[in-house]
């Protein structure tokens, strides 16, 4: 018998079970190996009533093209009821804590599954049976969130060094990967969650910081996403540099989103992003659901910035590079000084002479126009309102693209006007076909 006010180890461990989602739990049983299933359960109440349009689907084991297991939640419309056919298995679960949660903030009234979900308010840990050493890294892993059966990002990277996470549900890290022989430290900022991902390509002398707030925006809640520095910028290292260009940069995102396991996504690329994010698409358009396209390289004009290399040519990097920044730190459009001023600590002078030839080649021979025009995702072009000019702007009206004209802007929204330019890709994503 137990003196009063001691507790055992045992009580001690349920204790800590108990306050954590049977979800989180479960995963974390995955991770170590340790069956968790219980089969046979019965519902504790009959008196839950639903009712509503059904929105059903069918499970069945993946291909080598699978997808979340909650990449159709998009898809349904406030009031619906989903029901899901697993073919009774049991083994296998279709539902859980996070989609519930998301399920909840759309609207949809209620799901019938024909086989098994985990439950999202208690644990059962009473239920469970776990050998003494592995309780410690079960709760572990339970506190330290889904797995990547839940579509979280990080699980799937190839990490070589400790997750940082963030005050935002965000988390940060540096991913080790080979392009084409060249060795990378890929950083990247990420958030995961049951729907498909943003995937943010940012511009030249930009980095994946500036996707961050996305967190902060209420019109993402639920939504996952990835943004990395591209190399030769930011924190992501590439050794050598030279070896960079649009073509590689297209390489390292199509390595980025395999590692992450990242099937189907959207698409938000600025300017050298734009373009990298454009070809990325054409190659594989069935893969992006939707795509915005921020001042991206469409047609000859758009090499204002990147033309300097053959205008302004320098034998020397670092002089060339000097130079250019002194001449967009004197322009006349908007935030042209504060992206100035920022730019020898996100890029490495070595690299921008490769990327600006490509992106100069690509504009002037590379058919963008037509690329972008076929691609079958929704679409969206924004821009700034100094580069209304633009001549071929009426072109992409006309062939259904939709157009964002961000106000008090030119090439740099979110510098300019952040609120605006989330404001409208909410907007876009709300009327885009869904995951």
């Amino acid at each position: 018998m137990r003196r009063s006010g001691t507790i055992g180890p045992q009580a001690l461990i349920l204790g800590r079970l108990g306050k954590l989602p049977t979800a989180a739990i479960s995963d974390a049983l995955d991770r170590e190996g340790i069956p968790g299933a219980l089969e046979g359960l019965a519902p504790l109440s009959d008196d839950f009533r639903v009712a509503g349009p059904a929105f059903t689907i069918r499970y069945a084991p993946a291909d080598s093209a699978a997808g979340t297991v909650g990449d159709f939640l998009d898809e349904v419309p406030p009031g619906a009821v989903i029901v899901i056919d697993n073919d009774a298995r049991r083994d296998v679960t279709v539902w859980g804590g996070i989609m519930t949660e998301v399920a909840s903030i759309r609207g949809i009234a209620g799901t019938v599954i024909n086989g098994v979900c985990r439950k999202h308010t208690t644990t059962g840990a009473r239920n469970l049976r776990l050998p003494p050493p592995a309780a410690e890294a079960v709760m572990t892993g339970a506190a330290r969130g889904p797995s990547a059966s839940t579509a979280d990002l990080r699980p799937a990277m190839a990490i070589q060094e400790g997750d940082m996470p963030s005050g935002r549900g965000v988390t940060y890290q540096q991913v080790h990967l080979s392009v084409d022989g060249v060795g990378l430290r890929v950083a990247t900022v990420s958030r995961g969650g049951v729907l498909a991902p943003i995937v943010f390509l940012h511009g030249f002398g930009s980095t994946k910081e500036e996707y961050a707030d996305i967190a902060l925006q209420p019109a993402f809640a639920g939504r996952p996403f990835l943004a990395y520095d591209a190399p030769g910028c930011g924190e992501t290292s590439c050794e050598p540099l030279p070896e960079i260009s649009i073509p590689f940069l297209v390489k390292t995102a199509q390595t980025v989103l395999r590692q992450a396991g990242i099937r189907r996504f959207h698409l938000v690329g600025h300017s050298m992003g734009g373009l990298t994010g454009l070809l990325l698409a054409h190659q594989d358009p069935g893969r992006v659901l939707s795509f915005v396209d921020i001042e991206g390289n469409l047609a000859p004009e758009d090499c204002f910035l990147s033309r300097q290399v053959l205008t302004h040519s320098s034998g020397d990097a670092e002089s060339f590079f000097d130079d250019f920044i002194e001449r967009i730190r004197r322009s006349p459009s908007y935030s042209s000084a504060l992206y100035a001023a920022s730019l020898r600590h996100k890029v490495r002078p070595g690299a921008v002479r490769g990327i600006f030839e490509s992106m100069v080649d690509l504009s002037d021979h590379g058919n963008l126009m037509a690329k972008f025009l076929s691609l079958p995702c929704p679409r969206m072009f924004m821009y700034g309102e100094q580069n209304s000019s633009l001549s071929y702007l009426t072109k992409l009206s006309a062939n259904g693209i939709e157009l964002a004209e961000i106000p008090h802007s030119a090439h740099w929204p979110m510098y300019s006007n952040p609120a605006a330019m989330w404001e409208r890709i909410a907007e876009f994503h709300s009327r885009s076909k869904p995951d």
